[in-house]
C-alpha cells in the first residue's frame, strides 16, 4: 500500500488542499502527517482533510501532535486527559480521520508502525502559555512508558532521533542545539534504541533531509513544511509517498 507522509502544515488551509489533491491524482488512500499539524484545529482547515475523506470511503488519515498544536485540547477533547488511551489511533472530526497519541501503533499492510509525536518550541518565551505555546509539547517518562519495548519497523515522530551528521549539522547552522531541545531528541533516541525501527520519518525542523545512520541501524528521513519554496506548494521537500 502506498502512504503520503507529510511534514508540518501548521494549520495551513491552502496547503492541505493541495497535499489532498496531490494524494488523489497520485492515487493515494492514505496520509500521515507529522506534527505541527493544526495549531488551534481551525474549522475551515479540517473541512480540507474531511472533504477529501468523504470522497472516497477507503481514504484514511492520520496526524500526530507537534509542539505547536493545542495540547489543552488534545487532552480535553480527543484522549480524555489519557482516559481515552489504548495504544491506538483515535478517531476525531470524521471516522477516518485519526489523531495518534505518542506511543500509540498500527500496522500499514505487513509493516507495523508507532507514532510519537512533540518537541520543544526555542520560541516559547514569545508564546503565551495555553494561546500559543503548551507546556505538554515535550516527550515525557510517560510517553517512554507508553512506547513500550516491543520491535516496530518505523517510526513516525515530529522531533528526530540523533545522528551523528545531524547532530553536526544543527551545530554549524546553531539551530536548536539548546538544552531541551536536546532532551527531547535524547528521550527519542532512546525510544527508538529500545524499539529499534529500520526507519525513522519525522518533521520539526522544516528540512528535507535522508540519512543513513549507521550505527543504529535505521534510516532517518526528515520533511519539510508548509513553507518551503511556496506557502502553499506541494513539493518532493514537504511530502513523500512511501510504500508499505
Amino acid at each position: 500500500m502506498k502512504v503520503l507522509l507529510v511534514g508540518d502544515t501548521h494549520c495551513n488551509g491552502k496547503f492541505a488542499r493541495n497535499v489532498c489533491e496531490y494524494a488523489t491524482t497520485h492515487d493515494i488512500d492514505t496520509i500521515v502527517q507529522l506534527g505541527d499539524f493544526g495549531f488551534h484545529f481551525d474549522k475551515g482547515f479540517i473541512r480540507k482533510w474531511k472533504d477529501w475523506l468523504n470522497d472516497d470511503p477507503n481514504r484514511e488519515m492520520y496526524w500526530l501532535d507537534g509542539n505547536h498544536d493545542d495540547h489543552d485540547y488534545i487532552d480535553a477533547e480527543i484522549t480524555e486527559n489519557g482516559d481515552a488511551y489504548e495504544g491506538v489511533p483515535i478517531s476525531h472530526w470524521h471516522s477516518r480521520m485519526f489523531y495518534c497519541p505518542r506511543g500509540s501503533r498500527k500496522t500499514f499492510g505487513d509493516t507495523t508502525v508507532m507514532f510519537m509525536g512533540g518537541a520543544f518550541s526555542i520560541d516559547k518565551h514569545y508564546r503565551r502559555p495555553h494561546l500559543s505555546w503548551w507546556y505538554q509539547e515535550m516527550l515525557t517518562e510517560t510517553d517512554v512508558y507508553n512506547a513500550g519495548t516491543e520491535h516496530v519497523d518505523v517510526v513516525f515522530s515530529h522531533d528526530c532521533p540523533d545522528t551523528i551528521w545531524f547532530k553536526d549539522k544543527l551545530e554549524q547552522d546553531y539551530y536548536k542545539i539548546d538544552e531541551d531541545s536536546q532532551r527531547n531528541r535524547d528521550i527519542l533516541t532512546s525510544i527508538c534504541d529500545t524499539v529499534s525501527p529500520r526507519r525513522v520519518y519525522h518533521g520539526h525542523y522544516h528540512e528535507h533531509y535522508v540519512v543513513e545512520d549507521k550505527v543504529h541501524g535505521r534510516v532517518v528521513t526528515g520533511l519539510s513544511c508548509d513553507s518551503t519554496y511556496s506557502v502553499h506548494a506541494v513539493e518532493d521537500a514537504n511530502v513523500l509517498t512511501v510504500e508499505f
